[in-house]
């Protein structure tokens, strides 16, 4: 399945506020970080739709920092399933 990136500015038309709510909001733990991909922040497409349908049915900050916590782990245990399938790849001698 492709991941699809949203830049900062896709992402603010889909939760509305500016930059610095949304930024405070990361620093909070409200929010999940994004991803530097070249000079572009952007941030998977699942990330914002997931945190937009928690705020939707009223998540509190705990709930927000939880599943903050929980897209963070997935980001982190996708790229450890890509580091072992690259490193399962036979390299050429």
């Amino acid at each position: 399945m492709a991941t699809k990136f949203l830049r900062v500015r896709e992402i603010l038309e889909r939760r509305g506020g500016g930059h610095s709510k949304l930024y405070s909001d990361i620093t909070a733990g409200l929010w999940p970080p994004m991803v530097k991909f070249g000079r572009a922040s952007v941030q998977p497409e699942h990330e914002v739709s997931a945190m937009l349908a928690a705020v939707t049915a009223g998540a509190d900050e705990r709930q927000l920092r939880e599943l903050v916590a929980t897209l963070m782990s997935a980001r982190r245990a996708e790229f450890a399933r890509w580091g072992a399938a690259s490193s399962a790849a036979p390299s050429a001698a």
